[in-house]
């Protein structure tokens, strides 16, 4: 074996000379000298021209002490301790606070609600407390959150709200188990043959924060507000409630819950329903009026009034019915007239496919029925009624309490409803929710509660890397995958010390504004 020797490497790019260490022998086999596989050992120094050695990382450790991977438990601790989210979990699960944020990260991290994933990425990855994993372990953890009074946690979660508007909303989950009570079929909104449960969950609007969710059997078409939001007022002393809301919640029974319990609410409404096509029809022209046309949202606006008549009970038990006049924001949009009527287009070819079809399925059936006339010779495009329907193109209404607000006002505040259809895009996606993964209902209940605490953690995050303005090919995966990666070692006593974090882990550090200090 010879002695070894340096070779040298520059990088194209960035112009680093790497410098690498090789050792030259002779082979009696080939009967000529051979290269062991190089070793890189460091890289010259750009000013002194001096070999800086890597760090002797790989030695074996001293006694005591393992490497492991830190990053992802250093960062959901910082997070957690800035929202406030450790102190609360602690008042309620003093014992299990930290198992549920060791979930969460996991959750967030892994984003595999599997067991037998969450076990193998724990190998790799600190996590504190350092519990078991195993199945058999967070089994036993759901079960005991799952009696847990969250009541109180709510409160501390909305100490802050009385000023803050609130989006509410409601998704479908699936579930493979049948002995959960709240799999009932329902209509899924991702198209999946499987019975449904339904979260609902409050948004705070400034924080952009998941506050409160609730579950109920997916069966049910019209979530009743009363049941929900009443402890809203009554139990978490929130004065001034402030509501955004989907289509789909705008029954009379809910436009009256909130009117007799004196919420503030925006709320859209189903263009089709009887009450609306007729407003919506005899303010078509006007709306479409050139002086109502807002550049900023690119659309035409028009508020007109909307008496309503409501009843409900007082205190005392005593009935009372009233009119109460809000306001119809109306709006007419040429890219949603147009988008609308291509998909009609497109659904009508389809429908004239099947015209001939001896016995077609029974929704094709209704609306051949709705949209031909059938004669002697064949059937005819009934043109009033595809008339009728063209013209609602492009409108829809928003119906609003707040009499102070504009048409384009009431808007843009709509729009930003999407915020919680984003977060529940990462409770199905990026927490991989879509399907449940449990087998009843006191696991379901223990996990939507670390589900929950691991939703806002990430909405935490995606909001300050948000803020950072960081390059778009920073995604959060790539965030998160390169910030689990601070490494360090754990003491015997239970200590650890980090190692310096690279500098694309100090950016992403200083964009989440996490401070780095080596003693945790």
């Amino acid at each position: 074996m010879g002695e070894p020797y340096y070779t040298y490497y520059t990088n194209p790019k960035s112009k680093t000379v790497y410098v690498y260490e090789a050792v030259c022998y002779y082979d009696h086999k080939t009967k000529r000298s051979q290269y062991s596989r190089r070793t890189l050992i460091g890289h010259v120094d750009k000013i002194t021209g001096e070999i800086v050695k890597n760090r002797e990382w790989h030695k074996k450790d001293t006694p005591g002490e393992s490497p492991t991977l830190l990053g992802a438990n250093y960062v959901v601790s910082e997070i957690a301790e800035a929202l406030n989210l450790k102190e609360d979990l602690k008042a309620l699960a003093p014992e299990d606070y930290d198992n549920i944020l060791a979930l969460a990260t996991c959750f967030l991290f892994n984003k595999s609600g599997v067991s037998v994933d969450i076990e193998f990425w724990k190998r790799f990855n600190y996590l504190e407390p350092d519990m078991s994993l195993n199945s058999q372990r967070i089994s036993e953890l759901y079960e005991r959150l799952s009696h847990l009074d969250l009541e109180p946690f709510f409160e501390l979660r909305m100490k802050e709200i009385n000023e803050a508007r609130l989006y509410f909303d409601s998704t479908s989950l699936n579930s493979h188990s049948e002995n959960i009570e709240l799999d009932k079929c329902g209509k899924s909104e991702d198209e999946v043959s499987l019975p449904q449960i339904n979260l609902a969950i409050l948004l705070n609007s400034e924080t952009e924060l998941p506050v409160w969710f609730e579950e109920f059997p997916g069966n049910v078409v019209d979530v009743s507000l009363k049941k929900h939001l009443m402890r809203q007022t009554e139990y978490y002393h929130i004065e001034k409630l402030s509501l955004c809301l989907d289509r789909g919640f705008d029954s009379k029974s809910n436009i009256e819950t909130m009117l007799s319990e004196q919420f503030k609410f925006i709320i859209g409404l189903i263009s089709s329903t009887e009450k609306v096509k007729p407003l919506i029809k005899e303010h078509a022209c006007a709306t479409r009026d050139q002086t109502n046309y807002d550049a900023r949202t690119n659309a035409y606006c028009m508020q007109v009034d909307y008496p309503i008549t409501i009843s409900y009970r007082n205190p005392d038990n005593t009935s009372v019915t009233q009119t109460a006049i809000l306001k119809a924001n109306l709006y007419y949009s040429v890219e949603r007239y147009r988008d609308e009527l291509n998909a009609f287009n497109k659904n009508f070819e389809e429908l004239k496919s099947h015209l001939d079809d001896v016995k077609p399925e029974k929704k094709l059936e209704m609306l051949i029925k709705k949209y031909f006339i059938k004669t002697s010779e064949g059937y005819q495009i009934n043109k009033q009624v595809v008339q009728e329907e063209v013209e609602h193109f492009g409108f829809f209404a928003i119906l609003s309490s707040e009499n102070n607000l504009t048409a384009k006002e009431v808007l843009e505040i709509y729009r930003s409803k999407d915020a919680i259809e984003k977060v529940f895009s990462i409770v199905k996606s990026d927490l991989d929710f879509l399907t449940t993964k449990v087998r009843n209902i006191e696991t379901l209940r223990g996990k939507l509660l670390c589900i929950f605490t691991a939703l806002i953690l990430r909405a935490e995050i995606i909001k300050r890397l948000r803020k950072a303005a960081l390059p778009a090919k920073d995604t959060l995966e790539r965030a998160l995958n390169v910030l689990a990666m601070i490494n360090g070692k754990i003491k015997k006593n239970g200590t650890f010390t980090y190692r310096k974090p690279t500098k694309r882990q100090s950016d992403y550090l200083n964009a989440l504004k996490i401070p780095f200090t080596n003693d945790p």
